[in-house]
């Protein structure tokens, strides 16, 4: 988290007569960085994905409903994976520019 005042947000002029500074923020931007949430999320989704891989490998005979949850979660653990790390990633590089 933090805290930007983007260019032209402040202005600094000398007092009346020399006396002082009068400092004045006329716009003022809260930054929350999620990448390392999305990062988080993006290997605990791959983490459910490699575990649904190994019970569908492991396994000579499973039920065709069995079979069809394990390829699912595998699938969607998979999708959210790469999306999360995807936003990762671009959440990193914006945050290494400001």
């Amino acid at each position: 988290m933090g805290l930007q005042i983007p260019t032209g947000g402040l202005t600094v002029q000398i007092a009346d007569g020399g006396s002082g500074l009068q400092v004045q923020v006329e716009a003022l931007r809260v930054r929350l960085d999620l990448w390392p949430t999305w990062l988080e999320t993006g290997c605990a989704q791959t983490e459910l994905a490699r575990q649904a891989a190994q019970q569908l490998l492991g396994q000579s005979v499973l039920a065709d409903e069995e079979k069809a949850r394990l390829l699912a979660q595998e699938l969607q653990g998979g999708l959210v994976a790469l999306a999360a790390f995807g936003f990762a990633v671009d959440g990193f590089l914006r945050h290494r520019e400001t």
